[in-house]
């Protein structure tokens, strides 16, 4: 009997893998298999809070799945979305605006802004235009191609568009990592390259870990929940289908409590803050 791996595109399991500072062998090896930054960028990675701040109270506030600075200051997001939508563009580049315009405040020199580069993962196709699988996108002139600047990037990895054989890159064999759903599979890519060798044995480590598991399994619910929210919200009414989708929230949260789970792991788990999820918990009308 084959043992259960977790899919590194849940979100959850992707920051367990490459959003921890013990790890980071492995996000640099993926890095450096995605971006043309030079060699010395990757020198020293530090990983930071991956929350984005509201600039009001009623303001948008956003959780991205790893952000990391580098050597000279360059902020790297890496975002994994499983399913697309007609809203991905929009909200992802809001979020390179919000961490660009996050690292001043006012009467700041705009000289001290660095580069911020997203890679976005998503498994189904994002950008319909573009054949390739990965394709790097910056502010230019259409016209002439003549880029006005870097310091907004964002790379799409569309592993809908991965080709079945090998094209001899690093990151066709980080794509089909992403892909594996069997041990079997794992294996075999495991077998082509040292690094995702190395990610794997990591992965199948977290895979054994009964509360990684559950973790993992509450937030795909939680996808679920939002997506059956949002369908619902058409056919029978918004303010329904919104209460289901927060019991069934607060019902996840206090059996998490239950099991002695911190709200920091349960943040994780539900891409959420330890701040909202305590807010939920005492809030709860399962706990009245």
């Amino acid at each position: 009997m084959q043992k259960r791996i977790l899919s590194p595109l849940n979100d959850f399991v992707f920051r367990l893998l490459f959003g921890d500072q013990r790890n980071i062998k492995l996000l640099t090896a993926f890095l450096k298999a995605s971006l043309d930054l030079p060699p010395e960028e990757y020198d020293r990675l530090i990983i930071i809070d991956p929350h984005l701040k509201k600039e009001k109270k009623e303001g948008k506030s956003g959780v991205l799945d790893v952000k990391v600075h580098t050597r000279s200051g360059i902020i790297i997001n890496v975002e994994i979305q499983v399913a697309s939508s007609k809203e991905l563009r929009k909200r992802f580049a809001w979020y390179g605006a919000k961490m660009l315009a996050g690292q001043i405040s006012r009467g700041d020199q705009y000289r001290k802004l660095e580069r911020v580069v997203s890679i976005i993962i998503v498994a189904e196709e994002l950008v319909e235009e573009d054949r390739g699988y990965y394709n790097k996108y910056v502010i230019m002139n259409g016209k002439t191609g003549t880029v006005f600047t870097d310091l907004l990037e964002i790379n799409v990895l569309e592993l809908s568009k991965l080709p079945a054989e090998s094209d001899g890159t690093a990151l066709w064999n980080w794509g089909q990592f992403l892909k594996c759903e069997s041990e079997e599979e794992f294996d075999m890519i495991a077998e082509k390259d040292p690094d995702v060798r190395e990610t794997v044995v990591t992965l199948k480590e977290l895979s054994e870990d009964e509360r990684n598991q559950m973790l993992a399994d509450a937030r795909m619910m939680k996808e679920w929940d939002e997506w059956g929210f949002r369908k619902e919200h058409y056919e029978r009414g918004y303010q329904r289908a919104r209460v289901e989708a927060e019991q069934k929230e607060y019902t996840a949260i206090k059996n998490f409590r239950e099991m002695g789970l911190s709200f920091e792991q349960i943040a994780r788990g539900m891409n959420s803050t330890p701040e909202e999820i305590e807010k939920k918990y005492r809030e709860s009308p399962v706990n009245q």
